[in-house]
């Protein structure tokens, strides 16, 4: 998860280094009478651009801290959440959070983080997360996503979370704004 973090941190660096140096290039070579360089007057400024969208999105991460950190705090309006309780004797909270808007997928057990993704583009239709809760009395959880295939931003996307292949918790997507 830290490595994420870190691959994104740099990829946002790298993107706004290289869009300042191309645009000092293109800003010298207009000054200098140059006209060749009409295509590159819009790439500084765009990879500029997307270096700070990456950085946005790293300060919008619901749960800047270590693994094993407390459930996330809500980014936007559009945030899921769903919430269920695993086991009879041996019972466990699982929390499955996702900001629409930044994009961050959370899933915590008992308030310990368990998985953190950042979606940003997915062509995958359902986005499924399985994992095993329990010491002595095993379950295996699977918490499904699914979004349409066109303009999924701006439509409902149901979230299903089954135990043991059963559906116990459904949130139907539909943010309240």
């Amino acid at each position: 998860m830290r490595n994420v973090r870190t691959l994104i941190t740099m990829v946002a660096t790298g993107l706004l280094v290289l869009g300042v140096l191309i645009t000092v290039v293109v800003i010298t070579d207009i000054n200098n009478g140059s006209s060749h360089t009409a295509l590159f007057v819009l790439v500084g400024p765009l990879l500029i651009g997307i270096g700070i969208v990456l950085f946005v999105v790293l300060t919008k991460d619901p749960t800047r801290n270590q693994p094993g950190s407390k459930a996330p705090t809500s980014q936007s309006d559009r945030s899921h959440t769903l919430v269920f309780t695993v086991g009879e004797h041996e019972q466990h909270v699982v929390a499955f959070f996702w900001d629409q808007v930044w994009g961050w997928i959370t899933i915590t057990v008992d308030g310990n983080l368990i998985e953190k993704k950042l979606v940003t583009l997915s062509f995958r239709l359902v986005r499924v997360s399985e994992f095993e809760v329990g010491e002595n009395e095993k379950h295996l959880v699977r918490i499904e996503k699914r979004r349409t295939l066109f303009a999924s931003f701006a439509q409902p996307q149901p979230i299903r979370g089954f135990v043991d292949g059963v559906l116990v918790a459904e949130n139907d997507g539909v943010a309240l704004t």
